[in-house]
């Protein structure tokens, strides 16, 4: 059980960084108009230049699903005896969680790169 959480918690570390050095790829594409490699190059250099900021804009509201995943990914209905409804709900819940955060992380990640490149609207 500590070894799967462990697992589980490394994963959801590599993927926070990765999505870190990439966070604002998509800015760069679409508001500065840049190739896909040099969005991919200026995107690494701003999340380096502002590491803390960005890790946390994308970590914690990962942090904040990691329950759901955990418990609906790593153990069985049986073992949790948890009915077919519940199941359903959890899903709902972490699923509109998941929305909310989406948007939350995409304002986000858009304000701080206007910011850092100098426009602010």
């Amino acid at each position: 059980q500590v070894v799967r959480l462990g697992l589980a918690g490394t994963q959801l570390l590599v993927v926070a960084l990765v999505q870190t050095l990439l966070a604002y790829t998509t800015a760069w594409i679409v508001l500065r108009g840049h190739s896909i490699p040099a969005a991919v190059r200026d995107s690494v250099r701003l999340a380096l230049r502002l590491p803390v900021t960005t890790f946390l804009l994308l970590a914690v509201p990962a942090g904040v699903l990691f329950p759901f995943s955990f418990v609906l990914l790593e153990m069985s209905m049986a073992e949790r005896g948890l009915l077919p409804e519940m199941v359903a709900a959890i899903l709902g819940a972490q699923l509109l969680l998941a929305l909310l955060l989406t948007f939350v992380k995409v304002g986000a990640i858009t304000f701080v790169f206007l910011h850092a490149t100098g426009n602010q609207r």
